[in-house]
C-alpha cells in the first residue's frame, strides 16, 4: 500500500522536481563557477576549474587598491537599488492588496 502511494505521488508531483532540479542545476552551475573562480590564483576562465587548486584573495584586494575602479561603492549602490526595488514592491503591493 505504502509503495502504491509513493509511485502515485511520483508519477503526478515527483517528475516536477526531477525537472526543478535540473533546471536548478542550470542556474546554479555558471554563479558557482564564477564564484570559485573568483578566489582562484589564476587570472584567466579559459583553463579553469569549478573548484580551484589554490586559493586567493588578490583579485579583491586589487579591486579594493584601485581608486579608479570603485568596486565596493558599486556593490553597495546596487544593493541598495535592489532593496528599493524590493521595499517599494512590498509596499505597493500591500496597498493594493488591502
Amino acid at each position: 500500500m505504502e509503495i502504491s502511494k509513493f509511485y502515485n505521488w511520483l508519477k503526478e508531483y515527483g517528475w516536477r522536481h526531477f525537472v526543478a532540479l535540473i533546471f536548478v542545476t542550470f542556474a546554479i552551475y555558471p554563479i558557482l563557477f564564477v564564484a570559485t573562480n573568483s578566489v582562484a590564483d589564476f587570472a584567466n576562465l579559459t583553463n579553469s576549474k569549478l573548484i580551484p587548486d589554490g586559493f586567493t584573495l588578490k583579485h579583491y584586494r586589487l579591486l579594493s587598491e584601485n581608486p579608479l575602479v570603485p568596486y565596493y561603492r558599486w556593490l553597495y549602490n546596487t544593493l541598495k537599488g535592489i532593496t528599493t526595488v524590493i521595499t517599494l514592491n512590498s509596499a505597493v503591493h500591500g496597498v493594493k492588496r488591502g
